[in-house]
């Protein structure tokens, strides 16, 4: 097994809203996969862990957001990933500027901000 698909991660920050929705993985040119969003926020979504995650740096991802008709299509690129807990992190890279106001709408209106 590679050693990097073993990588652990943990969010210094909130981990974002806790969502169920596929994720469609463009990983090359003629290589992609469906997989399920676990929690999203404005700089990345975790998603299911798969063996063959961290052999790819960067994917193109597309998802619609919950409750809407919005695709979003963002560069992301691989920040861990744990079997063991069944989570993949992706980071956005890029993301066009109308998906982000909708995914920061969509965000603001379903998290709460936790207390300090």
């Amino acid at each position: 097994m590679n050693a990097a698909a073993q990588i652990h991660f943990r969010h210094a920050s909130p981990e974002g809203y806790a969502v169920r929705f596929p994720v469609e993985q463009r990983l090359a040119d003629n290589h992609s996969r469906v997989t399920t969003a676990l929690r999203i926020q404005d700089c990345g979504v975790v998603v299911e862990a798969m063996p063959d995650d961290a052999l790819t740096r960067y994917r193109w991802l597309s998802f619609r957001i919950p409750g809407t008709n919005f695709n979003v299509r963002a560069l992301a690129e691989f920040a861990g990933s744990s079997l063991e807990d069944g989570e993949t992190s992706l980071t956005f890279k890029h993301i066009w500027p109308d998906a982000k106001r909708e995914l920061e709408r969509y965000l603001s209106a379903h998290v709460v901000p936790s207390a300090a």
